[in-house]
């Protein structure tokens, strides 16, 4: 039996080489770090019948995947469902093959040789072409009280000034040695889990974003299907879609010392909407050019594509700079946008750049923790309600717009919006996001109705997935 915690293991992108005939080789390599090869495969003849028995066998092996919250929890506990999932393998072709030598290695972040011993005598394995069939049913549902927070975390606190003498050398990540360390947030310092104290330079999870943003009227006939069971579109009101390059982002915020950082652009559809009586910012697309930002987005539950972001400034942040903003995915065009920055300006943008504190601002809503309908009276996903913390330290006007919008229905973006662009904006902001009080506690990790959530996936699969 495997056990997979969550929606499923996160899957890293990686240059695989594979032979596609005998004798051949075979590679895993990530940003130019070779961490498992193969130099010569070669063939070692069929397979005997009880090698094609333990083979079949292999392949069908009972998996229990344990559904739907993976990374998130509340104080009562959440309620979790157990999968079954059966696989029936047809195998089409099936050869053994033989290697003398297998290489691996370690890096910083990807390895195999910590986990395994190298073989002394040659290896044996398989070429194999087949067929799965793989059935879903839900086996239970049962309810965990499980906190996110390490046991440790509550420990004494002392006086940051008791530290002026202490010694604090940074820590290589390496999952070997399981060198990561829990930090807590005291102001200007962070707390280790041993109770060490370091500066905290980093004082948002995500800093020094260079963004452009542009407003349109949404479609209202179209939008109205991509929205979370329940809500409508707030009328009148115009959606917003913003793209950003943070430099950098500690998307972990304080837990890790030292923190993991990222430099990535990212692009929000957002569109405004009613639920509940209340106004609310619907992130209804979002894509990232880094794919551990898509891994982190999968495993929350709200997925984020792959896409390539070309973000460009032909004179800096200057008046008078042009902007170039290019969006693609696939070869599919998703956008093409070009401005010119102007003069300076000091307003909330809603979506963009709103505190938090603003009466009238509407918070996030975030649909988390979906998963495909294989019963959509338990699969469902939970609504996540967040307002925006952001500290705007430079803020114009953008002039002179040009764009094109794509059509796809993969990325509908004539789907969220119609008609010209109705203003847009450039800034550089720090950004953060906490819980909204606006929202009823009762409504914080509610579940939507079985039958509006799976006509919802039907829907939003291609548009979050493809």
């Amino acid at each position: 039996k495997v056990y997979r915690f969550g929606i499923g293991v996160p899957a890293k992108w990686a240059n695989l080489t594979v032979p596609s005939a005998l004798p051949g080789s075979f590679s895993a390599s990530r940003r130019g770090f070779t961490m498992l090869e193969i130099p010569s495969l070669a063939d070692a003849g069929e397979l005997s019948q009880s090698e094609m028995t333990n083979l079949t066998s292999v392949l069908e092996t009972l998996e229990i995947n344990y559904g739907t919250e993976a990374a998130h929890s509340t104080p009562g506990g959440l309620e979790a469902d157990w999968k079954n999932t059966t696989t029936k393998a047809n195998i089409r072709s099936a050869r053994k093959v033989a290697a003398d030598k297998f290489n691996l290695f370690d890096g910083r972040f990807e390895g195999f040789a910590w986990m395994f011993e190298l073989p002394n005598e040659p290896v044996e394995g398989y070429v194999v072409e087949a067929d799965l069939d793989v059935t879903t049913t839900v086996v239970a549902l049962m309810a965990e009280a499980h906190s996110a927070v390490p046991e440790d975390s509550e420990q004494a606190v002392r006086n940051p000034e008791d530290m002026s003498g202490a010694d604090y050398e940074a820590i290589d990540v390496n999952p070997r040695e399981n060198k990561f360390r829990y930090a807590r947030t005291f102001g200007e310092f962070l707390m280790t889990h041993d109770n060490e104290f370091v500066p905290n330079a980093y004082t948002r999870p995500y800093m020094n974003g260079d963004l452009t943003w542009v407003q349109m009227k949404v479609n209202a006939e179209k939008a109205q299907k991509y929205l979370p069971p329940g809500a409508t579109l707030s009328p009148g009101e115009p959606g917003v879609f913003w793209n950003t390059r943070w430099q950098p982002a500690n998307p972990f915020g304080t837990r890790y010392v030292p923190p993991l950082l990222f430099y990535y652009s990212e692009f929000w559809v957002c569109l405004p909407i009613i639920y509940k009586e209340q106004k609310y910012t619907y992130p209804v697309m979002l894509l990232v050019d880094e794919d551990f930002l898509m891994m982190a987005g999968a495993d929350h539950g709200f997925p984020k594509k792959l896409a390539n972001i070309t973000y460009t400034f032909s004179d800096g942040k200057n008046k008078g700079s042009e902007v170039h903003l290019d969006i693609d995915r696939r070869g599919r065009k998703i956008l093409s946008l070009k401005g010119k920055i102007g003069e300076d300006t000091r307003e909330i943008i809603p979506a963009v750049n709103e505190d938090g504190q603003d009466p009238d601002a509407a918070d996030y809503i975030f649909i988390i923790s979906h998963e495909f309908p294989y019963n959509a009276s338990i699969d469902r996903p939970r609504s996540s309600m967040a307002h925006e913390v952001a500290d705007t330290h430079e803020q114009m006007v953008l002039d002179d717009i040009e764009y094109t919008l794509n059509a796809s229905p993969y990325e509908p973006m004539l789907d969220f919006f119609e008609g010209n662009i109705l203003r847009g904006g450039f800034m550089n902001i720090d950004q953060d996001f906490g819980w909204s009080s606006k929202t009823k506690l009762s409504w914080m990790m509610e579940e939507p109705d079985p039958k509006g959530y799976a006509e919802w996936w039907k829907n939003n699969f291609p548009v979050l997935f493809m």
